[in-house]
C-alpha cells in the first residue's frame, strides 16, 4: 500500500508520529516536566495533555501563595479590593497590583480633579503667590480646595495693610490681633492711624482694674488655670475672658467667681460659664452682687472657663477653679473605673484635644480600648507609661472603620520592651480611632494613658466659635458643595443665657444628572448622636439617617432627579453637638 497518515507506521518525511506509534518521544522528551503525549489527525505531536510543574508566571492561578497570575486575577478587580473603579493588574511576584485603580475624586484626594477645585492639598495646580498677584510668599489650599493666600506677601510698605515692618503698630485693617479691651480699655472701636500707629480715640474708658491674662478673649488665647489657685483679673464691658484648667479624666471640675472691683455696685454683674471644646457643661448667672459657681465633668481633660460681662459691667474679680472627685489610683485585681472596655467594640470615648488618665489592665491576655474623634489633617500623640518590670505594655491605633489585628491592620504603634511608650499619627481620614493597650505576653500592669490632638490653626473646630462654614443655620444660608465633596465641620449649640439652643447646618448640592448621590456623615456618636437629611426645594426631608445611631451614617438616593437638593445636619436631641465629615458621592444613570 502507499504510505499515508493513519497507517500507524511513520514512513513519511512529514510524519512526527502515527496513531499510536510515538517514535519513542513523551512529554518529557517534549520539553514538559510529565503528562500525555498524543498523535493528532495530522501526524503531528499533540502536547496538550502535557503539564508543567505550576510557577508564578505561567498565566494561571494554581498555587496557594498566589493571588494572581499574568492576565489570570482569580476573578478580583478594583471593585472587589475596595475601589470605585480602575484597571487591576497582576505583579511579577503574582501579588494584585492596584496602583492604576481609582476612588471616586473628592476634594481632599491631593489632586485637582473636579472644576469647583482651585487647588488639593499640595497639588497647587500650577499656581504660585505671584501667579495669584503678590510678590512673594508661599502658596496653600484650604480645606475647600480653595487657594489660601494669607501667607503671600507684597514688598512692605505702609498701607498694604498687612503688619509686616518692625516699626508697625497696625496696617489698614490689620491690627495685629489687638483691640481696644486687649490695649486695656473698656470698649470701643480699634482702628488704625495713616502712619501705622494705633488710633484709641474710638475706644472706651480705660479699665479701672488691670486686666491679667489679656488677651484670653478665645479658646485658642486662653488663660492655663492651676487647680486650687485663685486668680485675680479684670473683665471690662464688651470683654470676654477665657481660661484652661486640665484635670484627669473622672475628675470633676468646680469654679468659683467672686467680684472685688472698688467701684462695685448693683449694676456689676458677670457670669460664668464651664465648657469643654465641643459643648457647655454648666453656666452660671444668679445676678449682681452674688458670687458664680459652675460644676461638671466630662470624658475630657481640658476645661474652659468663660467669664462675660452682664450689661455692661467692668470691675475686678477673683477667680478658683478646683479639680474635684477625682477616682482613687487604680489597682488590681480592682481594675479601673473605664471599665467595661476590654472590647473594640465596648472602647471608652474620650473627648479632646486632650484627656489623660490613670488606668490597670488587671487581667492576663485581656485588653483596654479607647476611641477619639480626630479630624482629617490633625495630630494624634498618644504616650503610655509603665513600669516594665511590673508588665510590658503596648500601643497600637486604628482608623476609622477598621477591623481592629494587632500588627496587622494598626496605623501606628508603640511596641518596645522600655518603661514607656508613644505614638505620633497625622490623620488622614476624620473619625472615631481606636487606641488598644495590650499586654506583652499576657503581662498585666497600671499606666497612665495620655492623648492630645493638635490641629493647624485653619483647622481648628470648637464651639461656640464654629466653623469656617458658619453662618449656615438655615435653607436660606446653605453653604454650596459639589455631588462629588467632603467637609469636615462642627455642629455647635446657640447659647442663650441659661439653654444652648439646638439647631443645624445647611449645605446645598447640585446634582446634575439623573444617578444615584450618597450621602456618609461620620462623627463621634458616644459624644453626640449626629444625623444627615436630604431635603427637597420644598424642605421635605426625603431621606434621613435618625435611626441609625452610628459613627458613620450614610444613605443613598438612587435615581435622583437632577436639580439642587438641601443636606441638613443636625442632632438626635438639643443636647447633641460635635466635630463631624460630611461627604458626598455621586454617580450618574449609564
Amino acid at each position: 500500500m502507499n504510505p499515508v497518515c493513519g497507517d500507524n507506521t511513520i514512513n513519511q518525511a512529514s510524519e512526527t508520529c502515527d496513531g499510536a506509534n510515538l517514535n519513542g518521544q513523551t512529554c518529557i522528551t517534549q520539553g514538559f516536566d510529565g503528562g500525555t503525549l498524543a498523535c493528532s489527525d495530522s501526524c503531528g505531536f499533540d502536547t496538550s495533555a502535557c503539564v508543567m510543574n505550576p510557577v508564578c508566571g505561567d498565566a494561571e492561578v494554581n498555587q496557594a501563595s498566589e493571588e494572581c497570575d499574568g492576565a489570570d486575577l482569580n476573578g478580583q478587580t478594583c471593585i472587589t479590593q475596595g475601589f470605585d473603579g480602575g484597571t487591576l493588574a497582576c505583579n511579577t511576584s503574582c501579588g494584585l497590583d492596584t496602583s492604576a485603580c481609582a476612588m471616586n475624586p473628592v476634594c481632599g484626594d491631593a489632586d485637582v480633579n473636579q472644576v469647583s477645585e482651585e487647588c488639593d492639598g499640595i497639588d497647587l495646580n500650577g499656581e504660585t503667590c505671584i501667579t495669584q498677584g503678590f510678590d512673594g510668599g508661599t502658596l496653600a489650599c484650604n480645606t475647600s480646595c480653595g487657594l489660601d493666600t494669607s501667607a503671600c506677601v507684597m514688598n512692605p510698605i505702609c498701607g498694604d495693610n498687612a503688619v509686616n515692618q518692625t516699626s508697625e503698630s497696625c496696617d489698614g485693617s490689620d491690627l495685629g490681633g489687638e483691640s481696644c479691651t486687649s490695649l486695656g480699655f473698656g470698649s470701643g472701636t480699634l482702628s488704625c492711624a495713616n502712619t501705622c500707629d494705633f488710633d484709641t480715640t474710638a475706644c472706651g474708658p480705660l479699665c479701672a482694674d488691670v486686666d491679667n491674662g489679656e488677651p484670653n478673649d478665645t479658646l485658642a488665647q486662653a488663660t492655663l488655670l492651676a487647680s486650687g489657685v485663685s486668680y485675680d483679673a479684670a473683665i471690662c464691658s464688651g470683654d470676654i475672658d477665657t481660661f484652661i484648667i486640665d484635670a484627669a479624666v473622672g475628675c470633676s471640675i468646680s469654679a468659683d467667681l467672686i467680684i472685688t472691683g472698688e467701684s462695685f455696685s448693683s449694676l456689676q454683674d458677670i457670669d460664668l460659664e464651664l465648657s469643654t471644646r465641643n459643648r457647655r457643661l454648666d453656666k452660671s448667672a444668679s445676678g449682681s452682687n452674688v458670687a458664680e459657681n459652675v460644676e461638671g465633668s466630662a470624658t475630657t481633660s481640658r476645661y474652659y472657663l468663660s467669664i462675660e460681662p452682664y450689661s455692661g459691667s467692668s470691675t475686678a474679680y477673683t477667680l478658683t477653679a478646683n479639680a474635684v472627685s477625682c477616682p482613687a489610683a487604680p489597682s488590681c485585681p480592682d481594675d479601673d473605673i473605664f471599665q467595661p472596655n476590654d472590647d473594640y467594640l465596648a472602647s471608652y470615648a474620650l473627648e479632646g484635644p486632650l484627656a489623660y488618665l490613670d488606668a490597670a489592665l488587671c487581667e492576663a491576655e485581656s485588653e483596654d480600648w479607647y476611641e477619639l474623634y480626630v479630624q482629617e489633617g490633625c495630630t494624634l500623640n498618644v504616650d503610655l507609661t509603665y513600669a516594665v518590670a511590673d508588665g510590658d505594655l503596648d500601643i497600637f491605633l486604628y482608623a476609622p472603620d477598621t477591623l481592629p489585628q494587632r500588627l496587622v491592620t494598626d496605623v501606628a504603634r508603640g511596641y518596645t520592651s522600655d518603661d514607656n511608650e508613644t505614638l505620633t499619627y497625622t490623620a488622614l481620614q476624620s473619625g472615631a480611632y481606636l487606641i488598644q493597650v495590650d499586654g506583652f505576653y499576657a503581662a498585666t500592669n497600671t499606666y497612665g494613658l495620655r492623648t492630645e490632638v493638635i490641629c493647624p490653626a485653619n483647622l481648628e473646630l470648637s464651639c461656640p466659635a464654629d466653623d469656617i462654614f458658619a453662618p449656615n443655620h438655615s435653607a436660606e444660608t446653605a453653604v454650596s458643595i459639589t455631588a462629588n465633596d467632603a467637609v469636615n465641620a462642627i455642629l455647635c449649640g446657640e447659647r442663650a443665657v441659661f439653654v444652648v439652643d439646638e439647631h443645624s447646618d445647611f449645605y446645598d448640592v447640585v446634582v446634575p444628572e439623573t444617578g444615584d448621590l450618597t450621602v456618609t456623615l461620620v462623627s463621634h456618636y458616644p459624644l453626640g448622636d449626629l444625623n444627615v437629611a436630604l431635603l427637597d426645594a420644598a424642605g421635605t426631608r426625603l431621606r434621613t439617617t435618625s435611626t441609625q445611631q452610628a459613627d458613620r451614617e450614610s444613605f443613598t438616593e438612587v435615581t435622583i432627579a437632577p436639580g439642587t437638593y438641601t443636606l441638613e445636619v443636625y442632632g438626635n436631641s438639643p443636647d447633641d453637638f460635635g466635630a463631624y465629615n460630611l461627604s458626598t458621592s455621586f454617580t450618574a444613570t449609564p
